[in-house]
């Protein structure tokens, strides 16, 4: 089977990435060479070795022995030239794009080849391949991104050094200033054209990958009973690793000594003041530092935003509120960390739980917030009951809590047994589903079933420490853990 080499969309397809990447407009025609020939080889090394391609279309259906058709690289170059003349010159063995092509003409040329040409998926595996990000010298953003973490790696630290003896005033203004970088460095990103954010989401992803090290030991929830008994193998959007591996699950049941900073990064550059914020300090890209604190200058613009809401709830019908789909995680996972607090304060603390509380608060915190100020969460938490969400909410979680709901009773308790009642009694509280309800009613001769029901369904409201089975203060308590039995 010989398939065409698609000679110029790979070489338009070098320019869009150097482009994106780089902000460069040019390559030499020795780098366009080996930059070919590395991706066709590429190609084929993944159709040889069996590897699934993502978005599979007709014409990515090879078979057989697969070769690419010969050219005269020359010839091609130069026809290539000829046709795009508008696009590209020559000068001195370079290729250059003309100045009056923007990012937005050479991307709508490339797609313009794909369709006309019916290029293959398989060849867009570019922003994939360290290699070939290698051979174009695509390298300015991850560094960026590398230089950056150092910066949330110190933040999360920080984070899990609060409620202990070394939380001080200096410490908590170490996270403030910090907070206020993060802060810089995303508004920074936000100005940016939108191709550009794009490639910074790609390359934190690409980074990620091949940094990450967030892993479950032990599964929190059993996937045995999950997939033959719960798991819907009709719906391809249900992935229960889309939801234990969000990073708010993971940051209640992932492992200690795994830090999610990298992951924290992905997560705001998709969402973090993306749409809610300008960069405001008229700093250019070039003159912009990440690691400098704009400390003084986001405060000014946090104060504009506090003015905003005093307008706001002044005259509420000067302004039109849009429903945020992203509002139910954050009320979700704030009214988690409240019921977390208020069953420390019956049960008493652990470890566990409060080191739970701090990963949690260090996934959703921002600088105009500072959650980990007790006075500062208590008026986030109070401004989630004024948000209106839709009819059905947290509808991505609905599987998942009926599932969690049911398995703690079916099960021997662990070490995630309470954090999950926990999560099923947040998911109660906000909605008050009385399907849930019924079906953990259903385990009353359970003889974990009256404290069960107590955190999931009634919130702790009723019961204390002395009325607890021994079994169920092995549950709550380690033998190193402070006995609450004063409360």
């Amino acid at each position: 089977m010989i398939i065409d080499d698609f000679y110029n969309y790979i070489i338009i397809m070098a320019f869009e990435k150097v482009y994106k990447y780089e902000n460069k407009r040019s390559l030499s025609i020795n780098k366009l060479k080996y930059f070919r020939s590395a991706l066709l080889e590429e190609i084929l090394n993944i159709y040889k070795n069996g590897q699934k391609h993502k978005y599979r279309q007709e014409v990515d259906m090879w078979h057989g022995e697969v070769s690419f058709k010969k050219i005269d690289e020359n010839k091609a170059l130069e026809s290539f030239l000829e046709e795009y003349e508008e696009y590209f010159y020559l000068d001195n063995n370079i290729v250059y794009l003309k100045d009056n092509v923007s990012y937005s003409d050479i991307s709508e040329l490339l797609r313009q080849i794909r369709i006309n040409e019916n290029v293959p998926n398989r060849f867009d595996i570019v922003e994939d391949s360290e290699k070939l990000m290698s051979i174009l010298e695509i390298s300015t953003i991850e560094k960026v991104i590398a230089k950056y973490s150092q910066i949330e790696e110190k933040l999360e630290t920080l984070y899990y050094k609060l409620f202990t003896n070394e939380d001080t005033k200096d410490l908590r203004n170490k996270i403030k200033s910090l907070l206020f970088i993060r802060c810089s460095f995303y508004m920074h990103i936000n100005q940016m054209p939108e191709y550009k954010v794009a490639a910074f989401k790609r390359i934190a992803n690409n980074y990620l990958n091949k940094n990450d090290t967030v892993s479950y030991d032990k599964y929190p929830i059993d996937l045995k009973i999950w997939n033959e008994e719960y798991a819907d193998p009709d719906d391809f959007l249900e992935d229960i690793n889309d939801r234990v591996y969000d990073i708010n699950q993971y940051a209640i049941f992932g492992k200690k000594k795994n830090f999610l900073y990298l992951n924290k990064i992905c997560e705001d550059i998709e969402n973090y003041y993306m749409s809610e914020y300008g960069f405001p300090f008229g700093t250019s890209e070039e003159e912009f530092d990440p690691l400098k604190d704009y400390t003084n200058e986001i405060e000014t613009d946090i104060l504009a935003e506090e003015q905003f809401e005093e307008n706001f709830s002044s005259n509420p019908e000067n302004f039109a509120m849009l429903h945020d789909p992203s509002d139910e995680f954050w009320i979700l996972y704030m009214n988690y960390l409240n019921n977390l607090n208020n069953f420390m304060k019956i049960y008493g603390e652990n470890e566990t739980l409060l080191f739970t509380k701090k990963r949690l608060l260090y996934v959703l915190d921002k600088p105009e917030l500072m959650l980990y100020d007790e006075n500062n969460f208590e008026r986030e938490l109070n401004k989630t009951k004024t948000i209106e969400l839709d009819e059905e909410p947290f509808s991505f979680f609905y599987n998942e809590i009926f599932f969690i709901a049911q398995e703690v009773f079916m099960l021997p308790s662990d070490e995630y047994t309470i954090r999950k009642l926990l999560l099923v009694g947040t998911y109660y509280n906000l909605t008050k589903d009385s399907e849930l309800k019924e079906i953990i009613e259903e385990f009353s001769d359970n003889p974990k079933y009256d404290f069960f029901y107590e955190v999931m369904i009634n919130n702790c409201a009723n019961k204390s420490y002395g009325n607890l089975s021994k079994d169920i203060k092995k549950l709550i308590l380690k033998p190193t853990d402070k006995n609450p039995s004063s409360k």
